[in-house]
């Protein structure tokens, strides 16, 4: 997910532990020192999101992390010293150095995110040095579930877990952390917190799958992004009813450019989470998106192999 102005729930408002700023979205210039990013959040029913960053930061955040020339920072070295890496580490020590937005001033409680994470020997995640056995455990099996390409790019910009009792640091069900402005995977740093309603059976697969869809997206060369936001503008025309509520909201607001910027990127993070777990609560069955077609586009423009959408029967 990307950030927005208003603090967004679909069924109720779940306020954050700190004060946010919605007025960032109406500069444009960068802040001074790079700041933490709130890719993602969710409410119980949805997802809700927090205003962090300027409207320059966004855009440049949508560039993903590329070169001149558009190559991925993801290239072959860097996934291989990664790879290497995890190979050899068992637990892991995340500190300011390696993760320095969670000193962000705006939300110390992200502090929270440093320490140890422990590589979990079935899966290869790295989780919480001393988190509940059977929280890791539903954790593996939802990671088990999600499409071969999720599980790798998650492996390959090593996003570390952790669970909260109730809410995320930033007030929602699950948030996923992350600084794109930095320039290579481990500054970036990507995390995912996750509370009790995202281990919810219904809600697990989905809302990880939509987290790491955003780790996905940003990933991806510019020109696969502009080639699906293109279809998205040919497809959604003014009648259009998105995937879920929080996204339609997202795409009456598109006028704006931050919101269109947000709400391509949200759509696809959502059509995602739909496809890999089609009996989401969160689908707007009032929907007038033909999943399919968008589960094609998907396939070809990012390679991303998706199940077909069902019809789902009560």
């Amino acid at each position: 997910m990307t950030t927005t102005k208003n603090l967004k729930s679909t069924k109720r408002e779940i306020k954050p532990e700190t004060p946010l700023a919605p007025a960032a979205f109406h500069q444009l210039t960068f802040p001074p020192q790079p700041k933490a990013v709130d890719i993602g959040s969710w409410s119980e029913y949805g997802p809700t999101l927090a205003g962090l960053i300027s409207l320059t930061a966004l855009e440049t955040m949508s560039q993903t992390i590329t070169r001149g020339n558009d190559e991925r920072l993801t290239a072959s070295a860097a996934t291989a010293r990664i790879v290497t890496t995890m190979a050899k580490s068992t637990v892991i020590q995340i500190g300011y150095a390696e993760r320095h937005w969670a000193h962000s001033s705006a939300a110390r409680s992200w502090q929270r995110f440093w320490g140890k994470y422990e590589r979990h020997a079935e899966t290869g995640l790295f989780i919480e040095y001393g988190s509940d056995p059977e929280q890791i455990e539903k954790l593996a099996r939802a990671f088990r579930k999600l499409p071969q390409a999720l599980q790798e790019v998650c492996l390959e910009w090593r996003v570390t877990f952790s669970f909260s009792e109730g809410f995320t640091a930033n007030g929602n069900s699950s948030t996923f952390y992350a600084d794109f402005s930095q320039s290579t995977p481990a500054r970036v740093s990507p995390h995912i917190e996750i509370g009790m309603v995202s281990m919810q059976p219904s809600f697990i697969v989905p809302h990880l799958t939509h987290e790491l869809s955003h780790l996905y997206w940003r990933s991806r060369r510019e020109y696969e992004r502009n080639e699906y936001r293109s279809f998205l503008r040919e497809t959604c025309q003014s009648d259009c009813i998105e995937v879920t509520t929080y996204v339609h909201d997202i795409f009456l607001d598109r006028q704006y450019s931050c919101e269109a910027i947000r709400w391509m990127e949200e759509s696809f993070c959502d059509t995602v989470a739909i496809l890999v777990a089609p009996t989401y609560p969160a689908f707007n069955p009032n929907s007038t998106v033909d999943l399919n077609v968008r589960r094609e586009a998907i396939a070809g423009t990012f390679g991303l192999q998706l199940p077909p959408r069902l019809q789902i029967v009560d």
